[in-house]
Formats: C-alpha cells, sequence, structure tokens
C-alpha cells in the first residue's frame, strides 16, 4: 500500500479501560471517554479505535471491541461547567469523579465513542498484531506496521 494511500485510511489508537468503564461502553451506557491527552492532529469518522480491558479489578487483559471516534473534544472545564456537567453524564461518571480525575488540569479530552463492535477471543487482535509491546497507560496509536488495519 503506497504511503498516500495508507494516510487516507485514517488513525488507529488503543485505549486502555478498566473492566467498569468497559462494561458501561458494551451496553451502551458510556458513550464518550474521558482522557487528559489526545493524539495530535485529526480524528474523522475513519478513525478507529481499539478497546482494551486491562487485567486489573478482574479484567480480560486483551482487546475486547472496537469503535470509530469521529471527534474528540477539547474542553476547558473552567470556562464551560455546564458542558463539563453533559459530558460527565455522557462518560458514565459522577461530577464528583470527573473533579477527581481532572486533578487540577484546566483542559480535559472527550473521546466520542461510535459504533461499538465487542469482539470474541477468537476475533480480538493482539496487542502484538497491532505494534505494540504491551498496553498503553491510557492510549496509543496503532503503528502502521502492524497486521491488522481495518
Amino acid at each position: 500500500m503506497s504511503d498516500r494511500a495508507a494516510e487516507q485510511q485514517g488513525r488507529q489508537y488503543i485505549l486502555s479501560l478498566r473492566p467498569q468503564w468497559m462494561e458501561k461502553i458494551l451496553r451502551g451506557e458510556k458513550l464518550v471517554d474521558v482522557r487528559q491527552t489526545r493524539p495530535a492532529g485529526r480524528t474523522g469518522e475513519d478513525t478507529v479505535v481499539w478497546l482494551y480491558e486491562t487485567w486489573k479489578e478482574g479484567g480480560r487483559g486483551r482487546i475486547v471491541a472496537w469503535c470509530r471516534v469521529p471527534e474528540i473534544h477539547s474542553l476547558n472545564v473552567y470556562r464551560n461547567p455546564a458542558q463539563k456537567q453533559a459530558y460527565a453524564r455522557l462518560s458514565g461518571m459522577t461530577e464528583e469523579a470527573l473533579e477527581e480525575y481532572q486533578r487540577g488540569r484546566r483542559q480535559l479530552h472527550f473521546w466520542v465513542l461510535e459504533d461499538v463492535h465487542e469482539l470474541t477471543e477468537q476475533e480480538a487482535p493482539t496487542l502484538k498484531a497491532l505494534g505494540a509491546v504491551c498496553p498503553p497507560m491510557s492510549w496509543r496509536t496503532v503503528k502502521r506496521g502492524g497486521e491488522i488495519w481495518l
């Protein structure tokens, strides 16, 4: 595949999630994921995110699903308290939990999760197939050299 064709395919990321958040995403109760950082550049309809459930708290320690992330909203939470409340609801978090996660930061990033597809263990790619040696602490870019590319 040419570099130009690969560039037009969009970007892919891996998000690490604790089991409680993964379950809410799979049930459709969590429509955005909150992060303290975001990738540089654009996102769009062709942006794919692989959802990795951590081992913590009895998780599966593997890719469990994938979804599209058409937008990542960056928000100055001090200037936009009403939007912060709305995003707290969409993320399945209480305002207090979001405040604790914020840890004094002015800006948070809300990854919009759409078109979620749960994967069986047999269907799920390994981290190695996605070009990762270990799961990310928060998120990471999938390198183009990985075996899997939707």
